[in-house]
């Protein structure tokens, strides 16, 4: 039986249009499958068009989950592109208070030699960001989906495997 070390994203199955297509709907129906029934859920598509979300959920309290999927496999790449959605979601979607990244790779971790590790660089990308969000007067939380957690929610859907 498969498991869940077996679920590589750069050869995810080009679908849509190809395989960063296949990477942002697959997180898409995951958030879907993610939230009550009763949520108002949409997904958008739009290459360079989408309001910085790949799809949201508008939940019962007024407030707006989004989330976003970056299908690079670096951590500078992935914050860069980020912080660039982060904006234009910020902009367009005023009632947006927690947002969700997407990455199809787990982070490096802190090891002692020099240079800072993929989960400290976006740690400090999201605490900067919810920080001026907040000088702003908005709430927002921002968190991360990346390889493990995709992976994790996967199977929590296909406990076979």
């Amino acid at each position: 039986m498969a498991g869940t070390q077996d679920i590589v994203f750069t050869q995810i199955a080009p679908r849509l249009g190809g395989q960063r297509e296949a990477f942002e709907e697959l997180c898409c129906q995951l958030a879907r499958r993610s939230l009550p029934e009763e949520v108002f859920f949409t997904r958008l598509y739009g290459a360079g068009g989408d309001g910085g979300v790949e799809c949201f959920a508008d939940l019962s309290d007024g407030t707006r989950v989004g989330w976003q999927a970056k299908y690079v496999f670096d951590i500078d790449s992935a914050i860069r592109q980020a912080d660039s959605s982060l904006t234009t979601a910020l902009k367009i979607h005023s009632t947006l208070t927690r947002y969700i990244v997407c990455f199809p790779f787990d982070f490096t971790g802190p090891t002692g030699r020099r240079g800072r590790s993929g989960y400290e660089k976006f740690e400090d990308w999201r605490k900067r960001r919810e920080s001026e969000a907040a000088s702003q007067r908005r709430d927002l939380t921002i968190e991360v989906w990346p390889a493990s957690k995709i992976r994790s929610l996967l199977m929590e859907l296909d406990t076979t495997g």
